[in-house]
């Protein structure tokens, strides 16, 4: 069997439009599979120097037999169209909600617990794949004086967190609200001189996804980042942090009750600093998303797509033996609605309650 060869897609690579995490966290992985295999980082929206360009190279990718890697949620269902059956595809997940009409033999490599099972729901039967964040060795506990009681980073935050609670808390204890850019080695060195983190997704519309909102982060990396640089973090929970904050053990839940009972968490989370049994969260975190396991989770996933994409040019895919209850689609659920509403009208002129 030939050596495997990956191709990355995104839409732009040294030259992101929308940065952020989710474009962070790709291009980590791609640079860390390198040494296992041979993997090259493709752009197919901007034509970038030193950087392949899908259009350029289609014809490469599928005669020495690549297997790409579809990541970026509103373009996926378009590059499936264009690109399954051209070439072996395994689609990276980082959120969720796109309304991706995803093949059952193209496997979904999942940045978080969460997104894997939300994507049990959609795809039950899809090969999956457990791929976390990596988080970089300069990202650490400096074990340093922390002056800052209460840390605010706006991106991507509901106005409660930044506006009503944020002055709120102002009152009480000593509150840092970081509202510009700053490098990730200024991020960590702002987490290491606080006591506890605010994080909580503000849900954005979003025409791609079958909702027409985007409600969660799949990952949650500036969640994951404070955590192992010592900071209690209050989280909504919906998405990625479920994975790692354990209410009242590891963090706490945010946006619950009431917004007194957030700021009696906070204070109290302030007071008691650090939690017990933070540290040694701290090393399972460091342990479960550091390098070395990822160093042999690509060696586990390398073995198994290296084994999964011989297999399948022989053997055809076959869901209807699992007898596996599909979702409705969001035209299915429209019907049984109209269904339902016309029931009612007759129900109603016939006099019935």
């Amino acid at each position: 069997m030939d050596k495997i060869k990956f191709a990355v897609l995104l839409p732009e690579v040294d030259n992101p439009s929308i940065p952020g995490g989710g474009h962070l966290f790709t291009v980590g992985f791609a640079k860390l599979l390198k040494e296992h295999a041979e993997v090259e980082l493709v752009s197919y929206n901007l034509k970038e120097e030193g950087v392949w360009y899908l259009p350029e190279v289609e014809e490469k990718l599928e005669n020495e037999g690549y297997v790409c890697i579809i990541t970026w949620g509103p373009h996926v269902n378009f590059l499936l169209e264009k690109y399954y059956g051209k070439f072996p595809l395994v689609y990276l997940q980082q959120s969720m909600d796109w309304g991706i009409k995803l093949p059952i033999d193209v496997p979904v490599l999942c940045v978080s617990k969460y997104v894997m099972a939300m994507a049990q729901l959609e795809w039950p039967s899809n090969p999956q794949f457990y791929m976390p964040i990596v988080l970089p060795e300069e990202c650490k506990n400096t074990d340093q004086q922390r002056d800052i009681d209460v840390l605010i980073v706006k991106r991507k935050l509901p106005e409660y967190i930044t506006q009503t609670l944020r002055k709120e808390l102002e009152k009480q204890c000593n509150v840092y609200y970081l509202d510009s850019f700053v490098t990730r080695e200024e991020l960590y060195s702002l987490f290491n001189r606080s006591k506890t983190y605010l994080y909580a997704f503000d849900p954005q519309r979003c025409e791609h996804t079958s909702s027409g909102w985007r409600m969660m982060e799949g990952g949650s990396l500036q969640a994951l980042e404070a955590m192992l640089c010592g900071c209690t973090v209050f989280s909504d929970l919906r998405g990625g942090p479920i994975d790692f904050v354990q209410p009242w053990e590891h963090g706490y839940k945010l946006q619950t009750h009431s917004m007194q009972w957030d700021i009696h968490q906070i204070l109290n989370a302030v007071h008691k600093f650090p939690q017990i049994g933070h540290a040694e969260h701290e090393q399972y975190i460091h342990e479960h998303y550091g390098i070395e396991a990822f160093q042999r989770r690509a060696e586990s996933f390398i073995s198994f797509i290296s084994e999964y994409t011989e297999f399948i040019k022989t053997h055809p895919s076959d869901e209807s033996v699992f007898k596996v209850k599909q979702p409705f689609s969001n035209a299915q659920k429209r019907k049984m609605k109209q269904n339902k509403l016309l029931v009612q009208i007759k129900r109603k002129l016939l006099g019935r309650s």
